[in-house]
């Protein structure tokens, strides 16, 4: 395996290295071959680092030393801390890290900065948006990044994210993007059944991405699932954000970070030119440790029964178990047991875990309740977006759609012939 670290360790000593300074593991050697042993890449080893560092960020605690057997892997570890989204809660700390390389300390100080610049650019453009749609009748509701940033980050900058999602249910579209345009954005060429992308660019050079969502998900089985105890009864003022922003609430909000970790994981998340697939990303960790830490006894009761109306538990499950091996997340007990039991559905944890374009496609053509959901769906499988293609397509860019279409016919009717219809 290119790049990896062999390791001999018991299973004892692994687990509680997990917990201390990832030093630990770049200089063990094996020694006995009856011993249990393992292999880490280094990107492993710089996930484990990178999640002490955010640990003790948060814990005011100091940071662990830097491993010196990464200290050649500047290019890797700012591709997972540009992954992770955690550069400017780190740069709050930046003094603790004095011993990172040169070069690591100034991608990180980079990083933090231009977080900032954008947050600022880009909390003005979504201010004046939705206030656009308030003075218009229509109302929003922000979810996830964005409704986090203004409502348990202290700093919104803090919270990286790429978009803002703006939730618009039962209205006129046609009026709504009338509103979009007027506030400057434009549609980009991913426009779907339930969800369009708009882009704004200002005069500041930033390209601002809106995902406006006209039903919870753009997945018609996913949000048929939720229209079983829906957020909306649960909105929250954002007044951070604009006098007339709303947003989820708070166990809505960690839920769903949940449900999109399952996505990424099956789905893949998108990284500059790259596509991961990884639902671990710490700054997910960090959104589920900021709002739990205010959850009661009743708050985390709840929880698991909207999680389970939801058919999401095995989602939420593991959500929290990753929030735990990263952060030392605290959960009262009882609730992840509830939350592993077998189930009447888990609709939502089965639809991701499926892994299969087919069967997602036949669970949202059921779940479309209008012939014009469907026949819309239909239209989305057959002739995806530009921007669908080139992310699937990298070494595509710029030829013309119809290309791609014919390239991705193909595709498909080759998985099809041997037998693997994803």
């Amino acid at each position: 395996m290119a790049g990896a670290l062999t390791m001999g360790l018991s299973p004892q000593s692994q687990h509680a290295s997990q917990n201390a300074s990832i030093r630990a593991y770049l200089h063990v050697t094996l020694r006995d071959s009856s011993q249990t042993h393992f292999i880490m890449t280094h990107t492993e080893a710089i996930d484990i680092y990178f999640a002490d560092c955010v640990r003790s960020a948060l814990t005011s605690q100091p940071a662990p030393d830097f491993p010196p057997a990464l200290a050649d892997k500047t290019a890797e570890l700012t591709q997972r801390l540009d992954f992770h989204g955690i550069a400017f809660l780190l740069a709050d700390n930046v003094q603790t890290f004095a011993d990172w390389p040169h070069d690591l300390l100034e991608v990180l100080q980079e990083q933090a900065r231009l977080q900032a610049v954008w947050e600022a650019d880009h909390s003005a453009v979504i201010a004046r948006l939705v206030a656009a749609l308030h003075s218009a009748s229509f109302q929003s509701t922000i979810m996830k990044g964005t409704a986090l940033a203004y409502s348990v980050y202290s700093d919104p900058a803090t919270r990286r994210r790429g978009d803002t999602d703006i939730l618009i249910e039962n209205c006129d579209r046609n009026q709504v993007r009338n509103v979009f345009n007027k506030c400057g954005f434009e549609p980009s060429g991913d426009q779907r059944a339930l969800q369009e992308v708009w882009n704004c660019t200002t005069p500041s050079g930033f390209t601002h991405q809106v995902d406006l969502h006209w039903a919870i998900s753009s997945s018609f089985a996913i949000s048929e699932a939720i229209e079983r105890d829906h957020p909306r009864a649960r909105t929250k003022h954002l007044p951070r954000l604009s006098r007339v922003a709303s947003c989820t609430g708070a166990i809505d909000a960690f839920i769903q970070i949940c449900i999109n970790r399952s996505g990424h994981a099956a789905f893949g998340y998108n990284a500059g030119s790259d596509k991961l697939m990884e639902g671990n990303r710490l700054i997910w960790a960090v959104d589920l440790h900021l709002l739990a830490r205010d959850f009661s006894d009743q708050d985390w009761a709840d929880l698991a029964s909207i999680a389970e109306r939801w058919g999401a538990s095995r989602s939420v499950a593991l959500g929290i178990n990753f929030a735990r091996k990263t952060l030392s997340f605290a959960v009262p007990p009882g609730i992840e047991a509830r939350l592993k039991r077998p189930q009447l559905s888990n609709t939502i944890s089965d639809y991701y875990e499926a892994g299969s374009a087919h069967l997602h496609f036949k669970q949202d053509f059921a779940s479309a309740k209008s012939m014009k959901a469907k026949t819309a769906l239909v239209w989305d499988h057959a002739f995806p977006g530009r921007e669908f293609l080139e992310q699937r397509y990298p070494d595509a860019d710029g030829w013309p759609i119809s290309i791609l279409y014919a390239r991705r016919l193909l595709d498909g009717a080759g998985r099809i012939l041997l037998g693997r219809p994803r």
